[in-house]
């Protein structure tokens, strides 16, 4: 009975053994969470393979939804590029991404492969790393049930601007937050920043139906015309101003940034924000003989000598001079504004009665319109893609953009989707109007 336990002590060590080295050696040592407006987590082992990735918000299932990536690297692309290619993506062209690492995994390694894949797919990008997550970001992110990296963020913006309520960012996707931390404007919960503007849903509606081509036509100029596919030729072509440089199509364009203000307007053609302020009241003025004409219940009246300490006619004798008070005697008097020591006339006069004088100053920071990139004030494009082949026309089809057409062979249109409006977008084949406010300013 005694040997019996003797080897079954042993074997039960070594299973417990076995089992605690595989628990050991599959446990998540480095995880990653990116935040674009999805919420995602991936986990690692000490290989840096991947373990599980997880959503952490309802936007985020739709992007991990089916994908089954064999390496971090594969895991990066299909997640960025699923984004990029969705409804996260706001009209600015630009995504910006909160990333924070821990453990082993690079938070470049991370930063420089989504940067790759969202130029891949002609985006902008940027790329906010958050180096540390205290406990006070845990515990915003646990009640608000967000992520600790974008709560770190948030605790980030509130530190620069104590006037804003947690409340109103903690729903707000990562290019809101962004242009909250970079501007101070700022919208309540229910409402969408944009630029300096808020905008708040008032309703919704199913898009209607517009005008696009059916199979087998493609749009040219607004006209349906039936396309075939060609024959590819030997001979390497390039497209949207792209050169044929080596086996490959590129474009380098550089172009002026543009200046973001805290206060006034952007002004491109003097890199200036440009503010109108108040300066004084303005003052009523007689421009035919300044100093000698009397403003008298806004009109100018010309002065008179007195005869005998008295006046002729309805005439009234002021400050010893005689003048017409009459209603539609003199001439009309102008506003006029004292500018910096110089008298300026009506043009500077608003209609509250005020003078006022724009203010000009150094934009806050820079950004680039379209998918440039920023370097100091300019941004550069540079666009890399692989040529195609020249293709080869059948008979009766016309080569256009590298495509067949035949011209002579039309279709009516069939209906697409649009939304039509100054404050509506479309969201999920849904037009959402908008109603527009001015942001607060933190």
């Amino acid at each position: 009975m005694k040997k019996r336990l003797l080897i079954i002590i042993p074997v039960l060590l070594l299973i417990v053994g076995i089992v605690s080295f595989i628990l050991l050696d599959n446990r998540t040592v480095s995880y990653i969470i990116m935040d674009i407006n999805p919420s995602i987590r991936i986990n690692l082992d000490k290989n840096d393979e991947i373990k599980n990735i997880i959503a952490l918000n309802k936007d985020a299932e739709k992007v991990i939804k089916g994908i089954a990536p064999k390496s971090l690297d594969e895991a990066l692309e299909i997640i960025t590029g699923n984004v990029a290619r969705s409804e996260f993506v706001d009209n600015t062209g630009v995504v910006d991404v909160i990333i924070y690492t821990e453990g082993k995994v690079s938070s470049e390694r991370v930063r420089g492969k989504i940067v790759d894949v969202i130029d891949k797919q002609h985006f902008a990008s940027n790329i906010i790393v958050i180096d540390k997550i205290t406990k006070e970001d845990k515990k915003l992110a646990k009640k608000y049930n967000i992520s600790p990296s974008k709560a770190a963020y948030i605790n980030s913006i509130l530190k620069e601007n104590k006037k804003i309520d947690v409340k109103n960012l903690v729903n707000k996707s990562v290019s809101e937050l962004d242009d909250t931390k970079q501007t101070g404007y700022y919208c309540d919960a229910d409402s969408i920043l944009d630029g300096s503007w808020c905008l708040k849903e008032v309703s919704r509606e199913v898009a209607p139906r517009g005008d696009i081509c059916p199979n087998e036509y493609g749009d040219v100029d607004g006209t349906c015309y039936h396309e075939v596919a060609g024959t590819d030729s030997d001979k390497l072509i390039c497209h949207d101003e792209l050169k044929l440089e080596g086996n490959k199509c590129k474009r380098h364009d550089e172009y002026k940034a543009r200046g973001k203000c805290s206060s006034g307007d952007y002004r491109d053609d003097i890199d200036k924000c440009v503010e109108r302020k108040v300066v004084g009241d303005a003052t009523l003025y007689c421009r035919i003989t300044p100093g000698e004409d009397l403003e008298y219940n806004g009109r100018c009246l010309g002065r008179k000598p007195t005869i005998n300490g008295g006046c002729l006619g309805n005439d009234v004798v002021i400050g010893g001079w005689c003048y017409d008070i009459s209603p539609n005697s003199g001439y009309e008097a102008e506003w006029r504004c004292d500018i910096d020591g110089q008298m300026i006339l009506s043009s500077q006069q608003n209609s509250d009665g005020k003078c006022y004088k724009e203010v000009e100053s150094d934009p806050t920071s820079y950004f680039c319109e379209g998918t440039g990139k920023l370097v100091d004030k300019k941004c550069i494009l540079d666009e890399v893609e692989d040529p195609e082949l020249e293709k080869v026309c059948p008979s009766g089809y016309t080569k256009i953009n590298n495509r067949c057409y035949n011209l002579n062979k039309k279709a009516d249109k069939v209906k697409g989707l649009y939304c039509e409006g100054p404050d509506v977008r479309m969201e999920n084949n849904y037009c959402v109007h908008y109603e527009r406010k001015e942001a607060k300013k933190a």
